[in-house]
């Protein structure tokens, strides 16, 4: 880079979602209901299977079943490669895949237990003086019909495949050009490039498993030292090859200060076809602009995290870059573009779609390490933001709303565990569908994002965790209780999540209770859980969410209801909070009681037990009140359920509303909203949002009003809400405090 990066920089190495199981039984058929595993009976409960899912079969080894040990020998130059630190082996017939690792430097062999039958086997070689030089060796159906010791040799890998990628306006996209001064020893930028990070990734592909194996993945930072390194940066040797392999090539790139972003996709099933490179004209483009919370707006700092996916229906897989830097902020609000490839336009990639999901930091933490005889300084995001996803499905892009992560899967994609019906027998991944609701035309929603008061979809759920004591490890059970903060755009605000501007209670029965990292005691009591969120700005006005949930734990169903998703719509369709009249106004969003079931399930992640549970959706009582900013004079606003957009996968019951129903006037045009959601027994949760939407025509409609009681203070409002004991130039609302309590407003102009 031109610039230092003094943040980490880490990249999120390709996630490829095959599963290489050798545990269980057969084949697994039909999966059972994972939406109550438990079969316990709830009544008014609305609850579906997974049967409409598309689904991967995926096979397991049986208990009895002979293994065989394949061992590795390989042939290549030591002095140009190094040798490979894993190799994949997949059975494509039952899908059943493993990756041999080398535990040499442990005193163990390189080796791999699988059963008999036939292989794809594939492995690669890292350059040793260049670590953009890949070279792969591919056996194909290779037969193991018991101990065997397989033979990798580059000597055949003589294809070269290299990249070359373009901007959306045909520009080539290259890093800058320096050189090493030999006589001072420092690196010297000689020209600009119009990237300065990449990450590249190698995926050879199966069609008949519709998966890659052995990806290969690789990032680029600041200026490179030749021509050739800048224009085509990667290249990959590979051995022929059937028709079966499609070569898939995907890169990320940025700007330095983190503004563009640039997705490209390219794919060949020749590998003797030489080049890899996409089609500049089949670009998708997406403008995002993220305001800073108040605390993030006063720290410096920049920086990204894109997360990108591609699924066909059956498979998932995605990767991506962690990005931080110290640079300071632009402004108030960070303009990013996205610019992708549709890769449904490549031949080799039919069926294949986008999801992207971009994040914003928001602030960050210097941190010094002193090691003694050196000092580290460190630059830590320790508060994001990640936004909608944009979806690019046969060309057409739509932003989702996927809420937060805990009740819809996994990074912030609800990518769905399937089981079969010993339900321990994990049997493939599948994305949920989207319900309606949450899915619009990215043209039809281009605010601002965080610049709007979110909802707090929080999560109440006992967790059992690994702990280690004086007498050794033991599982300990205890109450989680997370705010997840979800603004009107589906941005993700973990930004409030980092314990900054949030203030958080919890009583038991009554008594102040310890809450320490989100977790309480677990027993029986009457929870009640406060958390206060005042990180917030809303078109200048200093905004908070105010969020209480009360439940009684020694009940069978202990878990209190949320709201899962918020936002307004105008007549046009298009997502806003801001409206010139009352009847322009729409408010929808989702409400549940979500009962949940602890998995119990062997595969446990990060010591935990009950993770990947499974939630029911019954139904709650919903109201919703809403009154002028800042003045707790609430009023009803009336909203009906529409069943036909019920979604039991994390979502709930859907309710819609009219904001015509608001006939009171506001100061400065916002209202703030209240919910106050009840189940069946007896649980309770109540959020405000300060504010939650604006009407312009509400505030014209104060006028004068006479009180023959004497004043007793006397404050001026401007038009964006702020206070003042002296007039404002300009438009003013003035508020009189009588001596009997009441009040009065009139509007002047000075």
């Amino acid at each position: 880079m031109t610039k230092k990066l003094t943040s980490r920089i880490t990249a999120l190495i390709s996630a490829v979602l095959l599963l290489g199981m050798a545990t269980a039984a057969q084949v697994v058929s039909q999966p059972k209901n994972v939406c109550n595993p438990s079969g316990k009976q709830v009544p008014n409960v609305k609850c579906s299977t997974i049967s409409n899912l598309q689904q991967w079969p995926q096979a397991v080894v049986r208990a009895d079943e002979e293994m065989c040990t394949v061992s590795f020998d390989f042939v290549y130059d030591s002095d140009v490669y190094y040798k490979p630190s894993q190799v994949g082996l997949l059975q494509p017939e039952t899908g059943f895949y493993v990756t041999a690792q080398d535990m040499s430097w442990m005193g163990m062999g390189y080796e791999a237990q699988v059963p008999a039958g036939n292989y794809d086997i594939v492995g690669y070689f890292t350059n040793k003086t260049n670590n953009s030089k890949i070279c792969y060796v591919i056996l194909e159906q290779y037969e193991v019909a018991g101990d065997v010791t397989v033979t990798l040799n580059t000597e055949n890998s003589t294809n070269l495949i290299t990249t070359k990628f373009y901007g959306p306006d045909g520009e080539l996209l290259k890093h800058g050009l320096g050189h090493m001064d030999n006589e001072t020893y420092e690196f010297i930028h000689d020209e600009d490039g119009n990237i300065d990070l990449t990450q590249g990734q190698f995926l050879p592909y199966l069609k008949e498993v519709k998966n890659s194996i052995m990806p290969f993945t690789m990032m680029f930072f600041g200026d490179m030292t030749s021509e050739e390194a800048r224009n085509t940066p990667f290249e990959i040797y590979v051995n022929d090859v059937s028709d079966r392999y499609v070569f898939l090539y995907n890169r990320v790139s940025y700007t330095e200060d983190f503004s563009k972003t640039y997705v490209n996709w390219a794919s060949t099933a020749d590998v003797k076809a030489g080049l890899l490179q996409n089609d500049p004209s089949a670009f998708v483009h997406q403008t995002y602009n993220y305001k800073y919370s108040p605390i993030g707006a006063e720290q410096i700092g920049i920086g990204a995290e894109d997360l990108i996916w591609m699924f066909d229906g059956n498979n998932v897989r995605y990767t991506g870059f962690d990005l931080s830097s110290d640079l300071a902020k632009p402004g108030e609000v960070f303009t990013k573009e996205l610019w992708t490839d549709v890769p449904y336009n490549e031949p080799n990639l039919e069926g294949m779609n986008l999801l992207l999901q971009s994040s914003f930091q928001d602030y960050g933490e210097v941190q010094i390490f002193d090691f003694g005889d050196e000092i580290f300084v460190d630059y830590w995001p320790t508060g994001r933001a990640a936004g909608p996803v944009l979806r690019v499905k046969d060309g057409q892009k739509e932003l989702v709303n996927l809420g937060h992560h805990e009740k819809n899967g996994s990074l912030g994609m609800r990518i769905n565990y399937l089981y079969g019906e010993a339900q321990e027998d994990m049997i493939g991944f599948a994305l949920l569908p989207e319900p309606e609701a949450i899915t619009h035309p990215a043209e039809k929603a281009t605010g601002i994002l965080n610049d709007n008061c979110p909802i707090n979809a929080v999560r109440v759920q006992p967790m059992s965790y690994l702990r280690i004591g004086v007498t050794g490890e033991y599982w300990a059970t205890v109450l989680e209780i997370k705010d997840y903060y979800v603004g009107r755009y589906g941005e993700s605000l973990t930004i409030s999540n980092a314990d900054k501007g949030v203030e958080r209670a919890l009583t038991i029965d009554g008594n102040e209770a310890n809450f320490e990292g989100h977790e309480a005691s677990y027993g029986d009591g009457v929870y009640e859980y406060t958390s206060v969120n005042t990180n917030i700005n809303v078109d200048g006005l200093d905004g908070k969410n105010t969020t209480v949930v009360h439940f009684d734990n020694s009940q069978e169903d202990s878990n209190p209801p949320s709201i899962e998703m918020l936002l307004f719509k105008d007549n046009d369709g298009n997502v806003t909070d801001r409206f010139v009249e009352a009847s322009d106004g729409t408010i929808e969003f989702y409400a549940s009681d979500f009962l949940y079931h602890p998995s119990e399930l062997p595969y446990q992640n990060y010591g935990s037990s009950m993770m990947g549970g499974t939630f029911e959706c019954a139904p709650v009582d919903v109201q919703v009140e809403y009154a002028p900013f800042g003045t707790e004079e609430w009023s009803a606003l009336t909203v009906e359920e529409v069943p036909e957009l019920f979604n039991d996968h994390g979502w709930g019951y859907f309710y819609r509303g009219a904001l015509a129903d608001v006939t009171e006037g506001s100061l400065n045009g916002w209202f703030d909203l209240k919910f106050r959601l009840t189940d069946e027994a007896g649980n309770w949760q109540e959020q405000v949002l300060s504010p939650a939407f604006r009407i312009d025509q509400a505030m014209t409609s104060v006028t004068t009003v006479n009180s023959n009681s004497p004043a007793k203070n006397v404050r001026y409002y401007n038009v964006s809400g702020v206070a003042s004991d002296t007039p404002f130039d300009g438009v003013n609302i003035v508020v009189t405090e009588h001596a009997d309590g009441t009040k009065t407003a009139t509007k002047v102009i000075k």
